[in-house]
Order: C-alpha cells, then structure tokens, then sequence
C-alpha cells in the first residue's frame, strides 16, 4: 500500500510507485470481474470498494472518459482545497441560508404570476430536505500539472435545479439563432463543409482557460440583459431567476459549506447557455471584422479563418486583454483541431479553395465504449457501433480518411470485447455515398429540396422566443417540432427575408406573432401534418 501524504509526492520515483499501485489495482479488478459470474459481481466489486475505502482509497471518474483512477485520501482532499480553498472563488459560510432562497423563489414567481403548474413543477425542489450541492472533483490525466483536476457540482437535486433547467432551455433558444456558435460537431461539419476561401486563410483556434470559474458574475449578467431581450419580457422575471441562480450556488465538501463568489457552477444546467452568450456578446466587438472569412465557436473552444497571420495575431492580443479570462491560442497556415475535426487544406483545397476535414483522436484516447459483456440492451450497443461509424462518415471529406477512422474505432471496439462480425455487418448499412444525406439531410443524387415546411404549435415559450426573434429581423425559415417542445434551428439568419411557415391547429396567427401582422386564409387553418408541403402567407 502506497501511504505517502500529498506534500510528499515530489520525486521521480514515487510517481512512478503510484502509478504503479494503481496499475495493479485496476488490473486485479478487471481480473476478478471477468472471471465472476455476472449474479456474484455487485458482492465483489461491493467488498473491493469497502477494502479500498478501509485503505484510505477513493475511486473517481477520470476527466475526458480515461476511466476510474485510485486515488489517496490525502492527494484527493489537495485536489479539492485546491478549488473550494480559492477565496477569491469560494468562501466559507456557516449553514446553508435554505429558507432565504425559498422565500426569494416565491416572491419572484408569486409575482410574475405563474402558471400554478409550473410553479409546483419549479418549487418541487424546496419540498422535504433541500440541501447544498455535493462537490468533487475529477482527475485530469491528460494535463501534464501534477494532480491537476476539474471541479464538478452535483445539481440535479439541487433547490434551484427546475429553474436553472427552465431558464437553460430559454437562452438555448437564443443561443440556437446565432449561426458563430455551434450546437455540436455535426454543423461545424455543415457549414465547413460548404464553405469556400474568398483568400488564402490562415487558422486561429483558442482555448478559454477555466472559463466557468473565471466569469464576472456582475459582468456577465449585465452583458445577457443589454442583449438578450427575452429576459427583460414579465418584468424581468428570467433576469431574475438568472441572478437568483448565479449568486446562490452553495456547495458542500466533508459537511462544510462553501458559497461560490465567482463563476458559475459546473453542472447547472443553465451554465452551457449562459457562457456561450457571455462569451459572444462580449467578444462581438472584437470578432466583428472583415479580415474574419468564418468563424465557430462551442462554449469554450472556438475556430476562425482570417486572411492574415497578422490579423491573428492581433484578434489574439486583443481577446486576451478582457479582463478576468485568458486564452491561449495557435495559429496555423495550413491545419488546425477544433473539437472532434482535424481540419486542413488538402485535395479540395487545391481543386475548389473548399476545406478538408477528418475525425480528430486525441493520443489519449481510450475507447472505452459500453462493454460488449454488459446488461445493456444488444440494440444499445450496436446503435453505438453504427453511430461511430455515421459521425466519422459526417466529419471526413475523404472516403480513404473515413476508413482510417473506422479502423481506429474497430480496435478500440475489439479490446472491449465486440464481435467483429457484428461490427462489420453495421457498418454495411453505412456508405460514403450517403454522406450528404447524414450530414445535410439530403442526397447528391436528389439535390437539395425546396421549400419544405416544418410545423410548430402556440405555447408561452414559442411566443417569447419568436418576439426576439422578429425584433432582431431573423426568424428562421425552418422550425422543427418533437412532441410539446419546439426547437428553433437556423442555419443563417442572414437568409432572405421574410420566411414562410406552417403553424399547427392554431387559427389566430396575430395572437402568436405579437409584433408582426400576416395573412391568414382557410385553406391553411385546415389540420396538416409535419412535414406536408402547403401554399402560406409570408410574414411581413
């Protein structure tokens, strides 16, 4: 057993005998677990966490999915101090002030007079117990900083969990009308895949270092209400919440509680939102150049092609010198990573000044896909296997870089036990004729299809939505319905103006659109269903 304290930790050798112990514990475990029958599992892998927890030996969640590390009680309490102990970020406080928050929660939706539903539906939380959230960290194997960790907040149980989900889904509705931040890798792929050099471009990635916990809360706020109108509509009531949830995320380590003075939590839900808008409000008047060609960026993480190196360099300086946050960045003539893509300029390049892209993997990547011995269901696991194989046709331009990527993946598949013949038989349904359709929706055989109308139906969220939407003249031209939810996906809100739409069931289109005027004939009030192609009104 290796019981050397944190401080002590500081010779080549000793690393290496940690590394080493925890080597030989992970493979003892997965000796046992494949030699056990499936009925006796729970019992050992029960028994080995008390035997280790007796060693003083806590088990967590590796960052980026490398799996489950050991880690020493003294290295694991370090590792969080490390975080909780930053007063300029957290301070110490002596209970958890529950009735406050419960009490402000009310006064807020009391007076925006909610509907009662949903006020039960947000209070649910405040019923019973509520208590601070539970706080941890995981380990960053991949940074070379020894014992270097990201902090996480448990909030799905947390007082303000309804309204921090609530409020997420409404700025995402904003978040989805800016064409600069992508939703996932999926339309970084679309809008590269079309897009075309005006001028030999040079790359600029950037990387915000520790955002959440870097965000001026009092900045931040501020910069969401002067931009974002849908916050200020009911008096304020979404600024509200938003300022109510910000400034009261407590956390708890080892039954002392902690309040967080700057940042926001990981793992609210409304944090993703939140610093995707932050972030570009307050980068615009620097972004906002005609040297700039395209431009993505996902929460952190963000991709520019510019004409100059230069004109990089110069964006670079200029991002860095914000204040509290701090970016670290690349510039490159000729390839770049961004996400999952290794994007570059290869044979299109040099045909049509179009962009390569590939599937990036990073060198630590391990794989570790569902096992092909656990309980999940057969259909899960080779949903997974073609899954694989649809993001990789989607992110590579090249069919030879295509099967490259799905070589990689089927040894990763192989070492956690897939059958090779099941894999392959999955990967047939997927041809890289087919890739426009995965990745646009439509083949190059068939061509892009013209004016297909998607429906949506009437509730308060759609009505908030559209009004920002029609004040900033950029109503998306499709609309998509799954269930009761509606999800606005525009992929240039600089397409021609007005668009056309379908609304279901809903006779009095003047009620929705609160600030425009339509037309509205009988032959479109009949019922239709999703997808049908009829003849509509523009909006005006």
């Amino acid at each position: 057993m290796y019981t050397s304290s944190f401080n002590a930790l500081t010779n080549q050798a000793e690393r290496e005998g940690l590394q080493r112990w925890q080597r030989a514990i992970l493979n003892d475990i997965e000796e046992r677990v494949t030699e056990t029958k499936p009925k006796k599992l729970d019992l050992l892998i029960g028994k080995g966490i008390r035997d280790l927890r007796a060693m003083d030996v806590i088990l967590k969640q590796a960052d980026k999915n490398l799996g489950i590390v050991p880690i020493h009680g003294h290295v694991y309490n370090r590792m969080v101090m490390d975080h909780i102990g930053e007063r300029a970020t957290y301070g110490k406080v002596n209970r958890f002030p529950v009735e406050a928050i419960t009490q402000r929660m009310g006064n807020i939706i009391g007076a925006a007079r909610v509907n009662p539903y949903y006020r039960a539906k947000w209070m649910k939380q405040a019923e019973g117990d509520p208590q601070p959230c539970p706080f941890y960290v995981m380990p960053k194997l991949h940074k070379k900083k020894m014992f270097a960790s990201r902090p996480v907040t448990v909030q799905h149980s947390y007082i303000l969990a309804p309204l921090s989900k609530a409020l997420a889904q409404v700025l995402q509705e904003v978040v989805e009308t800016i064409p600069e931040i992508a939703r996932d890798s999926k339309t970084v792929a679309q809008r590269l895949d079309t897009f075309k050099f005006a001028k030999p471009g040079v790359f600029l990635t950037y990387d915000v270092e520790a955002l959440y916990p870097s965000i001026d809360l009092h900045d931040a706020i501020q910069t969401l209400s002067d931009n974002v109108p849908v916050l200020g509509e009911r008096n304020g009531f979404w600024l509200k919440i938003l300022k109510l949830i910000m400034f009261n995320n407590y956390v708890s380590f080892k039954g002392q509680v902690y309040r967080q003075l700057q940042g926001t939590a990981t793992g609210t839900h409304v944090a993703p939102p939140f610093a995707n808008l932050y972030l570009f409000f307050k980068c615009r008047h620097i972004l906002e150049r005609d040297s700039i060609q395209l431009q993505s960026r996902f929460i952190d993480d963000g991709f520019i092609i510019v004409d100059t190196e230069e004109e990089a360099e110069s964006i670079a300086r200029d991002l860095n010198g914000m204040g509290n946050l701090k970016f670290t960045y690349e510039v490159s003539k000729s390839e770049a990573v961004y996400l999952d893509l290794h994007i570059y300029k290869g044979d299109r390049f040099r045909a049509a000044r179009q962009l390569d892209f590939k599937v990036f993997f990073k060198a630590i990547n391990k794989f570790l896909y569902l096992p092909a011995r656990s309980h999940h269901p057969m259909a899960m696991k080779l949903g997974i296997v073609k899954g694989e194989a649809i993001r990789c046709l989607r992110n590579c331009t090249s069919k030879v870089e295509w099967l490259k990527a799905l070589h990689i993946i089927f040894k990763g598949l192989m070492a956690r036990g897939y059958n090779p013949i099941d894999v392959k038989k999955k990967w047939k349904e997927v041809r890289f004729e087919d890739r426009q359709e995965y990745l646009h929706g439509y083949s190059q055989a068939k061509g892009k299809p013209e004016g297909k109308l998607v429906l949506t139906t009437y509730s308060d969220k759609t009505r908030a939505t559209w009004k920002w939407l029609i004040q900033r003249n950029s109503v998306p031209r499709r609309l998509m319905i799954r269930g009761k939810k509606m999800n606005v996906h525009q992929r240039d809100i600089r397409e021609s103006w007005p668009p056309k739409i379908v609304f279901k069931n809903f006779p009095k289109l003047g009620r929705f659109l609160i600030s425009s005027t339509a037309e509205w004939s009988k032959k479109n009030s009949r019922k239709v269903r999703e997808g049908d192609r009829v003849e509509v009104q523009e909006l005006h």
